[in-house]
C-alpha cells in the first residue's frame, strides 16, 4: 500500500524555506505516531530540514545527488520505479515530502493522511491538487488542527 502523509494550511502552503511555518506539537507527535515502523520516503530537501534522524522508522531519499544520510537511511534516485515496486505491497509505504515528491506520487496513493492548520500562512512551497480519484473517508479535529483521511 501507499500512503502519503502532510500537514498543509488552509491555504495550501506545506513550506517556507524548507520548513514549515508552523508548530504545532500534537500534530507532530501525530505524524510521528502513525509513521512508526514504517518506511517513508521524502525528497533530499525535506530530508535536509529533519532536526535529527526519524528512530524507529526506515527512510528513502528520493535525490539524483550524493547526501550524507543517517545510519539506515537509504537513497533511491527513480521515485516511480519505488512506487511501482510497492504498488501492490502490503507493507505500507508512506511519502512524507516535499512538494514534488507529493505530485509526482499522487496518482499511486491509496491513502492520504492530512492534517490541516487552520488559517493561511505565508510561505512558498504549496500541496499539489487530490486526484480527483481520492475521497475523504473520514475527518477528526484534534487540538490545532484536523486529520482528513482520503482513500482511493
Amino acid at each position: 500500500m501507499i500512503s502519503a502523509i502532510a500537514a498543509m494550511a488552509e491555504n495550501r502552503i506545506i513550506g517556507s524555506h524548507g520548513v514549515m511555518p508552523w508548530h504545532i506539537s500534537d500534530e507532530m507527535k501525530w505524524f510521528k505516531d502513525k509513521t512508526m515502523g514504517h518506511t517513508l520516503v521524502m525528497g533530499a530537501t525535506t530530508y535536509r530540514h529533519l532536526p535529527k534522524q526519524l528512530t524507529g522508522r526506515k527512510v528513502i531519499v528520493v535525490t539524483h545527488h550524493d547526501l550524507m544520510l543517517f545510519e539506515g537511511d537509504e537513497r533511491c534516485d527513480n521515485l516511480l520505479k519505488l512506487l511501482n515496486e510497492h504498488r501492490n505491497s502490503k507493507a505500507e509505504l508512506i511519502i512524507s515530502g516535499g512538494a514534488s515528491i507529493y505530485e509526482q506520487a499522487m496518482p499511486y496513493i491509496d491513502r492520504l493522511y492530512l492534517s490541516v492548520i487552520p488559517g493561511a500562512y505565508a510561505g512558498d512551497t504549496f500541496f499539489p491538487e487530490l486526484d480527483p480519484a481520492l475521497r475523504q473517508v473520514s475527518c477528526q479535529s484534534m487540538r490545532g488542527f484536523q486529520i482528513k483521511t482520503f482513500e482511493r
